[in-house]
């Protein structure tokens, strides 16, 4: 039950019986509670492309961008279940980059697997097998040659 405009109550179940078919909006409108006639929702516009803004630049005016590798020569991947409670991560070496661009790379690289990453010392530890979609995205983004070890 509801209040109208002048205070008093609104019934639906009287007006209504089960299996009517007299939807709420009709009790509503009959009510005075709602306008006979909704206002026309103007076509709708077209959605703009999302475009995301490149990361900012590492450090200064000289480094390359998080996403362009293209300054890593030779970079290894190594897939490990060692000290990570039996769980298999894949390690990305040889990235040669300040811890910072590391971090911002582990995000990204998170983002585009669809998995955990994170930086870790001098490489990004990727959860799980990425394997083949991890090497495409790697040398998408630049990097020269991506081996597989151990």
């Amino acid at each position: 039950m509801g209040r109208g405009d002048d205070g008093k109550r609104v019934t639906v179940h009287q007006e209504a019986p089960r299996g009517g078919g007299t939807s709420l909006g009709d009790l509503l409108r009959k009510a005075g509670l709602v306008p006979p006639q909704a206002p026309k929702v103007d076509a709708p516009r077209e959605a703009a492309p999302k475009v995301r803004p490149a990361p900012p630049v590492a450090g200064g005016d000289g480094e390359a961008r998080v996403t362009d590798l293209s300054a890593c020569g030779k970079v290894v991947l190594r897939r490990e279940r060692k000290g990570h409670g039996g769980r298999t991560v894949t390690r990305i070496e040889g990235l040669g980059m300040p811890q910072e661009a590391l971090e911002r790379l582990g995000r990204e690289v998170a983002k585009a697997m669809g998995c955990g990453a994170r930086a870790e010392e001098d490489v990004v530890v990727v959860q799980g097998e990425p394997g083949d979609r991890l090497d495409a995205w790697l040398t998408a983004r630049g990097v020269r040659k991506v081996v597989r070890g151990n």
